[in-house]
């Protein structure tokens, strides 16, 4: 079952993005400098790196350490950031009502570099790109993918940070390798409509899929 199957298709990749003007540019520029590497934090640009936590532990890099971008010139005291309402741990509200999350702390520390003033609202993620069409925010940061559609609206900076699939079993149950051929004829259980439903299809033809509504239904299959 893969690890993370509560993500759908549109949350593969996660950027930063705002509407067609200079401002899209912040991001992108700072990501690199402010030196957020490894798996979370990352600018998909350049050569991917292996890093390594501990011997025969690779951990998969999506930034280049050499990459360097021009500081954007952009004039502003103030950068109204958006964020979505609930999607731990990246965008949450805090104990004292706030908004909390990997997210937030990106879009202040970028507000740090820049040294401007900083806001963070929060706002349901459906709602995210009308609302900077709006006029009510100035970049929004969350779990926006790239497409054709929303290229149409705005710009996006370099993906910072994908998350990882993984498969999960029990510890009895031999698969020290998941491969396409070492699982044949099993079952896998993953959450119907999920991207890693969509490449269990087209990779692993021969096992027997358990679509689920929920991640929770998954596990408990498990």
């Amino acid at each position: 079952m893969p690890r993370q199957t509560s993500l759908d298709t549109r949350r593969l990749r996660i950027f930063a993005c705002a509407p067609r003007r200079a401002l899209a540019r912040i991001a992108v520029a700072l990501v690199a400098p402010l030196g957020l590497g490894g798996p979370l934090g990352s600018v998909a640009s350049g050569p991917a790196l292996a890093q390594s936590a501990s011997p025969g532990l690779p951990i998969p890099g999506f930034w280049d350490p050499k990459r360097r971008p021009e500081r954007p010139d952009l004039r502003l005291t103030l950068i109204r950031f958006m964020s979505e309402v609930d999607y731990p741990p990246f965008n949450y509200a805090g104990p004292d009502g706030n908004p909390a999350g990997f997210n937030v702390d990106l879009a202040r520390a970028i507000c740090d570099e820049l040294k401007v003033a900083c806001t963070v609202q929060m706002r349901r993620f459906d709602t995210l790109i009308d609302s900077l069409a709006e006029n009510r925010g100035d970049a929004a940061i969350a779990s926006i993918s790239v497409s054709a559609e929303t290229r149409k609206k705005v710009d996006f900076s370099d993906p910072y940070y994908r998350p990882v699939a993984r498969f999960a079993a029990k510890r009895n149950a031999g698969l020290d390798t998941v491969l396409p051929e070492r699982v044949e004829g099993k079952k896998i259980a993953v959450v119907a409509g999920t991207a890693h439903e969509a490449y269990l299809r087209a990779l692993f033809t021969e096992a027997e899929l358990k679509p689920y509504s929920t991640p929770e239904e998954a596990r408990a299959a498990l």
